[in-house]
């Protein structure tokens, strides 16, 4: 027997509800370019986001094969942390005006050397620091929550694409699915 779901309420969002109902928010659309008339500032900041949505979109990609890599051989996982994201990011991009040492016994390092080889060029990322911090806290905030509310329903759905059988019937090594639950509240445990 399940209990009624109560409704949360977050005080932050409550705070800024209240703050927020005396106060008009007017929305001017423009273009980039209609903005934005110097070239040297224009160029400068879109080439600024092209690196850091190719920081992001490889970093996530090789921290991906590396859990891969991880599970296929039978390694212990690393706590999820910003700090992996960082040290991701470090991986998939250069500094141009300064040379870095890598750890080359890191598990992270032997799976950027084996994913290497599908990149072309790195992006760059020097003099970005604030802004390559801001992205790996949006990427830890964006991987906790994604394993919080989408995986046990994403899990099932691979068990059912993999046994055949519908989600009231799956039984995997005789515990039934529902028992998953349980278990899967355990994986997400773990990465948090």
């Amino acid at each position: 027997m399940e209990l009624p779901k109560v409704k949360k309420k977050r005080s932050d969002v409550s705070k800024r509800i209240e703050g927020n109902k005396d106060t008009d928010f007017v929305c001017i659309k423009m273009s980039w370019n209609s903005l934005c008339k110097n070239n040297y500032l224009k160029q400068g900041i879109q080439e600024i986001v092209y690196n850091i949505n190719k920081i992001s979109f490889l970093s996530y990609k090789l921290l991906n094969f590396h859990f891969t890599r991880l599970l296929e051989e039978n390694k212990e996982l690393p706590e999820l942390t910003q700090n992996l994201f960082y040290n991701a990011s470090c991986y998939v991009s250069v500094m141009k005006n300064r040379k870095s040492t890598v750890d080359k016994e890191d598990e992270m390092y032997k799976s950027f050397s084996q994913f290497s080889h599908l990149l072309k060029d790195l992006p760059f990322r020097d003099k970005m620091g604030a802004l390559i911090n801001n992205l790996n806290k949006q990427q830890f905030t964006m991987t906790k929550n994604h394993l919080k509310l989408n995986f046990y329903k994403r899990f099932s759905k691979y068990l059912e694409l993999r046994s055949g059988e519908t989600r009231k019937s799956i039984f995997i090594n005789g515990v039934r699915i529902f028992m998953m639950k349980s278990i899967v509240e355990k994986i997400i445990l773990f990465f948090q």
